[in-house]
C-alpha cells in the first residue's frame, strides 16, 4: 500500500534568520559573524566546487545577510516575519510528515520485496528438489541403461572372440596343409635337381676323359720328336696321372652320392634323418682319406633334416 500526502510547495520568502542560524533579535554584529562563519563553510573556493550543494548553501546565507544587513529592509522583514516564520514551520511540519511517509512506504515495500524474495527462495527451493528428484532418476535410469549395454557389449564381444578363434583356427589349419604342399613340392624338385646335377656331373667327367686321353696322345708324339720334350712330357704324364687318380676319386664318389639318393628316395620319411646322417659320415670320411690328392673335391648339399 503506498501514502500519498498532499504537496506543499515551500514559503515564497525564505527565513532569513533560519538560514544564518540566528533569532529574530539577533544584533547586526551577530548577524554578521554568523555570516562570516557560514560563508567560510560554504564557499565555493573552499569546497573546490562550484555547481554543488555547497555553492547553494552559500547563495542562500549570501542572500539572507544582504537583505538582512539593511535596517530599512530588515524592519518591513520584520514586520511580516512571524506569518514567514509560521509558514516555514509549517512547511517543515509537511516535510517531516512526508519524509516519515517516505520511510513508512520504503519500509513496507522492503517488507513486501522480503515477502517476495521468500517466496521466490520458497519456490527455488522446490524447484531444485524436484530437479534433484528428477536428476536421480535420470541417473538411476542412466546407469540401468549402462548396465544394459555393458551386458549387451560383452555378450557381442564374446561372440566376436569365439568367432575370431574359429577364423584362426581354420586360419592355422589352412597354412599347415598349404605348408605341407609347398615342402612336398619343394622336396620333388629338389630330388630332381640332384639328380639332374649328378647327371651333369658324370657328363663333365666322361669330357674330361676324353680331353686327358686326347692331351696324352699328343704328348706320347710330342716326346718321339725331342728328348726335352719326353721329359716335358715325363712330368705331363705325372699330372695327368693325378688328374686321372683325382678323376676315379670323384667318380667313386659321384657313385656313393648316387647311391645315396637312390636309397633316400625308397626310404620312409621317419628314417629319412638317420640315413642322412650315415651318408654323410660315410661321404666325409671318404673325403678325408682323399684329401690329400683331391684340389677341389665335390660338395655334397643336402636338403635340412628338419624338412625331410
Amino acid at each position: 500500500m503506498e501514502y500519498t500526502t498532499p504537496e506543499v510547495q515551500p514559503p515564497d520568502l525564505r527565513d532569513y534568520y533560519a538560514d544564518l542560524g540566528v533569532p529574530q533579535t539577533a544584533s547586526a554584529q551577530d548577524i554578521k559573524r554568523a555570516h562570516h562563519k557560514l560563508v567560510m563553510q560554504y564557499h565555493p573556493d573552499k569546497q573546490g566546487s562550484g555547481a554543488g550543494p555547497d555553492a547553494h548553501e552559500f547563495r542562500r546565507v549570501r542572500e539572507a545577510f544582504e537583505h538582512l544587513r539593511d535596517e530599512v529592509n530588515r524592519s518591513i522583514y520584520n514586520a511580516i516575519y512571524p506569518t514567514i516564520r509560521e509558514e516555514w514551520i509549517q512547511y517543515h511540519r509537511w516535510e517531516a510528515y512526508r519524509i516519515q511517509q517516505e520511510e513508512l512506504r520504503r519500509e513496507q515495500i522492503a517488507k513486501a520485496e522480503q515477502f517476495r524474495q521468500e517466496q521466490i527462495a520458497r519456490a527455488e527451493k522446490l524447484r531444485q528438489e524436484q530437479i534433484a528428484k528428477a536428476e536421480e532418476l535420470r541417473q538411476r535410469r542412466e546407469k540401468e541403461r549402462l548396465a544394459r549395454e555393458h551386458r549387451e557389449r560383452e555378450k557381442r564381444e564374446a561372440r566376436h572372440r569365439e568367432a575370431m578363434r574359429r577364423a584362426r583356427e581354420a586360419q592355422r589349419a589352412a597354412e599347415k596343409a598349404e605348408m605341407e604342399r609347398v615342402v612336398r613340392q619343394w622336396k620333388e624338385e629338389l630330388a630332381m635337381k640332384r639328380s639332374q646335377e649328378v647327371a651333369r656331373k658324370a657328363r663333365e667327367q666322361q669330357e674330361q676323359m676324353a680331353r686327358e686321353r686326347l692331351r696324352e696322345q699328343k704328348e706320347q708324339e710330342a716326346a718321339e720328336r725331342s728328348s726335352e720334350v719326353a721329359r716335358k712330357a715325363e712330368r705331363e704324364r705325372e699330372l695327368a696321372a693325378k688328374e686321372r687318380l683325382k678323376s676315379i676319386l670323384r667318380q667313386e664318389k659321384q657313385d656313393v652320392i648316387a647311391s645315396y639318393w637312390a636309397k633316400f628316395r625308397v626310404v620312409p620319411d621317419d628314417e629319412k634323418t638317420n640315413s642322412y646322417e650315415e651318408a654323410i659320415d660315410s661321404i666325409g670320411h671318404h673325403d678325408s682319406a682323399s684329401s690329400f690328392l683331391a684340389d677341389e673335391p665335390v660338395i655334397l648339399q643336402p636338403p635340412h633334416p628338419t624338412t625331410l
